[in-house]
């Protein structure tokens, strides 16, 4: 009879299964911040087109109150829309818990007019 492999699996669980949460924690939070960083970069890209026909205070309100909706860690929000002749510049910030800025410009008109003659 074997006597020294009695509580060896539980002493292996023991060891491996904080690794195994923090990585599962660590997979979560990633997932997390990848799906905020391009939700973010898309609905900045969406406000800027908005301002061709919106006033830009109205899209930047819109654009705030789109993001505010996915973020669920308390996230410091920022977003500004600028618009200077016919281009529009739009900045999202994020400043706690961990920085992020997305920039984006775009000039106007989008529309471009064919010629068929």
């Amino acid at each position: 009879m074997k006597h020294g492999n009695k509580g060896q699996g539980v002493l292996e669980s023991i060891l491996v299964l904080p690794l195994a949460i923090s990585f599962v924690v660590l997979l979560l939070a990633l997932s997390y911040r990848a799906a905020v960083y391009y939700f973010i970069d898309y609905s900045l890209h969406e406000a800027l087109i908005c301002t061709d026909d919106s006033p830009v205070k109205s899209c930047e309100h819109d654009l705030q109150k789109r993001i505010q909706k996915i973020l669920i860690a308390g996230e410091d929000l920022q977003v500004r829309l600028t618009q200077s002749g016919k281009s529009v510049r739009g900045t999202a910030r994020i400043q706690r818990p961990l920085p992020l800025l997305i920039e984006k410009q775009m000039k106007f008109p989008l529309k471009v007019a064919h010629s068929w003659f």
